[in-house]
This record gives structure tokens, sequence and C-alpha cells, in this order.
């Protein structure tokens, strides 16, 4: 990417390894941001370091790709909070950017969350979709979130009652190729990604 400074000197081929469309922006509120600190003398700043730092950041269940190994074969997860109208957008995004064409969608969300346009149009893409809830007590119920969705999609749609069985679910409904997107809240993101990454990872 390429950032001009407050000052009017730009800087190119800068890298934002977050991926989404919507990282290029964060990364340069990140640097304006930087620019007033050091300015304000709040600390020393070498833009000459900046690329080189910028390559170290990750955001562990944002758009993060991590396959697994099972015997022989090996399945591609997408973790994504998503856990909003905002935020499910910016997944369909990186999901057409990334050219991710058929997946396996498990998702989970929290009780006190509005469904709504995006998230219709997310199921709408999904080829399966599995509906499942990270804790009990404040997760919508995979019946619940069945109800919701639009007669349409249906028919795809698979429930289960905790993360495990749906990730196991996931992976035997997945063909060759096929990415799982686990999206829909961060505390289903993190337990299952927990799952996952407890296995043998590539």
């Amino acid at each position: 990417m390429t950032y001009t400074g407050i000052d009017n000197q730009t800087y190119n081929h800068l890298p934002y390894p977050l991926p989404g469309r919507h990282q290029a922006i964060n990364t340069a509120i990140a640097l304006a941001t930087l620019e007033v600190l050091h300015k304000k003398h709040a600390f020393q700043l070498a833009f000459t370091d900046v690329p080189h730092n910028l390559l170290q950041v990750c955001w562990p269940g944002r758009l993060e790709r991590i396959q697994v190994c099972r015997e022989a074969e090996t399945f591609t997860y997408l973790f994504d909070g998503a856990h909003n109208e905002a935020g499910i957008r910016t997944l369909s995004n990186a999901l057409h950017d990334l050219g991710v064409g058929q997946f396996v969608l498990v998702w989970g969300s929290m009780k006190d969350k509005t469904l709504a346009t995006q998230w219709q149009a997310l199921l709408k893409r999904a080829d399966n979709i599995i509906f499942t809830q990270a804790e009990p007590e404040r997760s919508a119920r995979p019946e619940q979130l069945f109800a919701l969705a639009d007669q349409a999609v249906r028919y795809r749609i698979r429930c289960r009652e905790n993360v495990v069985d749906a990730l196991k679910l996931a992976e035997l409904t997945a063909r060759h190729h096929m990415i799982i997107c686990v999206a829909g809240s961060l505390h289903l993101v993190g337990k299952a990604r927990s799952l996952i990454v407890n296995t043998q990872t590539t």
C-alpha cells in the first residue's frame, strides 16, 4: 500500500499482512496515530522500521486461515468473529477477495445480536450451514438461528448443540478444497480455534 503522512510525505510499498480490504484503512489510521504521537514527543519513531514492524502484525481469529491435517485429508479453516452486520459484510467481502468458492459455514452468535440483511446474504452464499453454540447460557440456540434463517436456505442447515460436534460435522461435510468458515461470535471462534490449534496443523 501507499501511505501519505500528515506532512505529505509518501511511503510506498508498505505491507499490511492482515487479510481484508479494510485493513489498508486500519493500517493508515494506525500510522497516522503514530505520527501524531511522534510529533508530540511521546516516543521516538523511525519510519524506516515501519515495513518490518507491520509484517509482524497478527490478529488471531480475524480472517485467520489455519490448515489441519487428519490422516490423508487436509482441511482449511477460516476464522472470523463477524459478530455484527458490519463484520459480516467485511467477512463476505473477504471471501470474495480471497477467491473462496464453495464453503461450509459454522455459525454461532450471542442471544443479544441482531441478525439481518448481511447475515441472510452470507447464508445464501454458503454451500452448507451448521448452527451451534459456544456458551449455552449466552448464545442463541441453534434452533433459534434456524428459525431466523430464510426459508430458501433451511434445507442446507444442520444444528449441533456443541462446538466439537459442529466441527466434526463440518469436516465430514467439506468436500475437496472447501473452506470451513467459523464465524458469528468471538466466543465461538475462540473455542473452535483452540480445538483446531491443539490438533496437528500446518
